[in-house]
């Protein structure tokens, strides 16, 4: 093998490897990405739990408030003005919960389209990776013919001198 070869084989090995590292940089990347999307389904299934901890503190809040109402229902002429700040307490605590449903839905939506995300990235990985192997094969095949027509030339450079 000449200087020339080697020099060029050595550039094309350098080619080669740097198109290597970019991928499993890439790959590292896509990795990091996935790690942080189960990471944030964690935190929702976490924050989920929380709220439907806080839910049932709520219902039980709500049930002894509704039991608080019934007693004082009996006494309705003397706490007339207590009973309504119970009842606008009770709506409010209602609004907070309808406000953690809806929470619970958008965080439920989130988590769907975070797995829509990943399935994504997993198939651009495996394109990429695909796309890869048939760059790897053209260059196996393109350095193969080279080496075939150095081979030609030599011979040819023998047959003439």
């Amino acid at each position: 093998m000449t200087r020339g070869e080697r020099s060029q084989a050595t550039k094309e090995n350098t080619r080669l490897k740097k198109t290597n590292k970019e991928l499993e940089s890439k790959n590292a990347r896509l990795d990091d990405a996935k790690y942080a999307a189960l990471n944030e389904k964690t935190v929702a299934t976490n924050s989920v739990s929380a709220l439907m901890r806080e839910i049932e503190y709520l219902r039980k809040q709500a049930d002894e408030d509704r039991s608080k109402l019934e007693n004082l229902d009996s006494k309705k002429d003397k706490f007339k003005t207590n009973l309504d700040n119970i009842s606008k307490k009770i709506q409010d605590l209602m609004e907070e919960k309808n406000a953690d449903k809806q929470t619970i839905e958008t965080m439920r939506e989130q988590a769907k389209s975070n797995r829509k995300v990943q399935n994504q990235l997993t198939q651009e990985t495996t394109k990429l990776e695909k796309e890869r192997d048939k760059f790897s094969l053209e260059a196996a095949k393109a350095n193969s013919n080279l080496m075939q027509m150095i081979e030609e030339v030599k011979l040819k450079k023998n047959l003439i001198a």
